[in-house]
């Protein structure tokens, strides 16, 4: 081979050579223009994990209000409030069942077994959660028991009932009735008004 073909083909191995290096050090570079010249990551917020156990958000039911009640007398679980003016009072009616019948109520909503004995004889058939909304009226005749002796009634006004539910009250020990909780009571309706009020014993 000549001098001057190899001087050409050293040209040509030099000129490649300085190509490849070339954009081998372009590649190197590119990653770092990329990472100074970015904003920095967006911030993740990870959201609280669910509960351990699998179960469910608990949820309440809120009881519903529904039509008032027609005149008459009527058992179920009540609360009292005259914070916003004349006082409200709302039912949730129910039924106290007595012998046999209790009893096969009670099996049914799983209570007791079959065969086993009520306590007390009397069981509390409570269907729903609609509750009845009506008003007090003025000359209402309200009773509630003596937490003393639970066979004797207490005649009260409204202002004072509505202490009991609200838990203000600070008279003679009443049975059965706590701040923001349903008592069981009789009640009368008359003209569309509660006009009788009293508690009922439950052993």
């Amino acid at each position: 081979m000549s001098t001057t073909a190899k001087w050409i083909i050293g040209i040509v191995v030099g000129i490649g050579v300085l190509v490849i290096g070339g954009v081998l050090a372009i590649v190197a570079l590119i990653p770092v223009a990329r990472v100074e010249g970015q904003s920095p990551p967006p911030t993740v917020v990870e959201e609280a994990p669910p509960a351990t156990d699998g179960s469910p958000p608990t949820t309440v039911s809120e009881p519903t209000p529904a039509a008032d009640l027609p005149d008459g007398e009527w058992f179920g679980f009540v609360t009292v409030n005259g914070d916003n003016g004349p006082t409200v009072v709302t039912i949730d009616i129910a039924e106290i069942l007595t012998g046999e019948e209790a009893r096969k109520a009670a099996v049914d909503a799983g209570v007791i077994e079959e065969g086993e004995d009520l306590p007390n004889d009397f069981f509390i058939d409570d269907p729903d959660d609609e509750i009845e909304i009506l008003t007090l009226a003025d000359d209402a005749v309200i009773k509630v028991l003596s937490a003393m002796t639970p066979e004797t009634y207490l005649t009260i006004d409204a202002a004072t009932l509505e202490s009991l539910f609200n838990g203000s009250y600070a008279g003679e020990p009443v049975y059965g009735i706590s701040p923001d909780m349903p008592a069981p009571m009789n009640i009368t309706v008359e003209d569309g008004l509660v006009t009788i009020i009293e508690s009922v014993y439950l052993p």
